[in-house]
């Protein structure tokens, strides 16, 4: 012990000592978490900066991806009649060739009961087939010149 002092002046001084190197090391973490917290200060106001950078550049992303689809949908709405009509054409043409194989049929059965009538609907198939021909030339001129 140091002399001419009691226990309790021991343990006081060894307690402020221990106070004195608690406040240090306090110091010296508060210290580092002051420069951590600049650092990360200065990071977020450059993320905020990056932020609204992208914010900007995804708007006008954003208008032209608007003004792509509404093109898109209104050349869609332009063609939409033309693949209507392919579709009427074809199915005209799906018509006209179930009516001509059902003529067909038909002439074939007439011609095998009675040889004699083969030349006459042969010919009667000739201008039914002529006939729906220009029935259908007349009504895709009517339908071209009226889109």
């Amino acid at each position: 012990m140091v002399i001419g002092m009691s226990a309790g002046a021991v343990a006081g001084l060894i307690a402020a000592v221990a106070f004195v190197v608690l406040v240090i090391y306090l110091c010296i973490v508060l210290t580092h978490v002051s420069a951590m917290l600049k650092v990360m200060t200065k990071h977020v106001d450059q993320v905020g900066q990056d932020v609204d950078s992208l914010s900007h550049e995804v708007e006008s992303l954003v208008v032209s991806t608007n003004e792509l689809v509404d093109d898109l949908n209104s050349k869609a709405d332009q063609v939409t009649p033309a693949v209507e009509a392919i579709a009427k054409l074809g199915q005209s043409v799906s018509d006209l060739n179930d009516a001509s194989r059902d003529l067909v049929t038909k002439t074939t059965a007439a011609t095998q009961k009675s040889p004699l009538n083969h030349r006459l609907v042969k010919m009667a198939l000739q201008a039914v087939l002529a006939n729906a021909w220009r029935r259908k030339q007349r009504h895709a001129k009517k339908g071209a010149t009226h889109e």
